[in-house]
């Protein structure tokens, strides 16, 4: 595998794009914008505020942030251990514009309230929390964690050492991690060429369908002598 390596984790039956699960955030807050209290307990809740208490909010809050993956990796190689390089893992709109130079309070502080991980320091320095916070679309979603900029030479021995924080087990989920490489045209991706195949074969076949019954069953003229003006003369 030629650098760079990018390593992802994937979560299995993972719905992040259930609506309440998506829309429990708010935005405006993580920019820094004055959010009334109303506005807010309805963005986030239940993940509003620390025990109930108005004067302690969550920032970040929501669900989406409060389940914020967890699980830490570290590569080697034959042995030796690798450099995962975790930054610009993000885009640079949501670094620069989305997420605030502010630290993180009262987030998942509480060990049994916690759903996931913490951050330490500012929020817009944690790329692997701004990688979170863009939901994915499908119930079997990948999320990079980083490069690996050296070479994997064929018949090198991986080996990856995982912490399991993260509790999946929960919601009956499965938990991968993927080693992959990119070329111009990105990474590989089999349900992009799945999806491209399939509409474009069942567009094939409705054209040909609708072609042999144009064919077979030809529609007859129309008798101009039946039209309204024709008819009136």
């Amino acid at each position: 595998m030629v650098a760079p390596v990018f390593l992802y984790y994937e979560l299995d039956n993972f719905y992040q794009n259930h609506r309440r699960y998506v829309n429990s955030r708010s935005d405006a807050h993580l920019r820094g914008s004055s959010v009334s209290a109303a506005s807010l307990h309805k963005s986030c809740d239940p993940q509003t505020t620390l025990n109930a208490s108005a004067a302690a909010i969550i920032e970040p809050c929501g669900l989406v942030a409060w389940s914020y993956f967890n699980d830490t990796f570290q590569v080697s190689l034959n042995g030796s251990v690798l450099v995962v390089d975790d930054a610009h893992i993000a885009w640079k709109t949501d670094v620069d514009k989305r997420f605030p130079a502010t630290p993180a309070t009262n987030f998942n502080t509480v060990p049994e309230l916690r759903g996931g991980g913490t951050i330490s320091g500012p929020i817009k320095g944690d790329e692997h929390f701004i990688v979170w916070m863009r939901t994915a679309a499908l119930r079997n979603f990948r999320k990079l964690l980083g490069r690996i900029d050296i070479d994997i030479p064929a018949g090198a021995t991986v080996t990856i050492a995982i912490q399991n924080r993260y509790n999946s087990y929960a919601f009956g989920g499965k938990k991968k991690v993927v080693l992959s490489t990119a070329s111009w045209l990105g990474g590989a991706n089999p349900f992009l060429g799945i999806a491209y195949f399939g509409v474009g074969g069942a567009s094939l076949a409705f054209a040909l369908a609708f072609l042999a019954l144009t064919w077979l069953c030809p529609s007859q003229a129309g008798d101009s002598s039946q039209l309204s003006w024709n008819k009136n003369k």
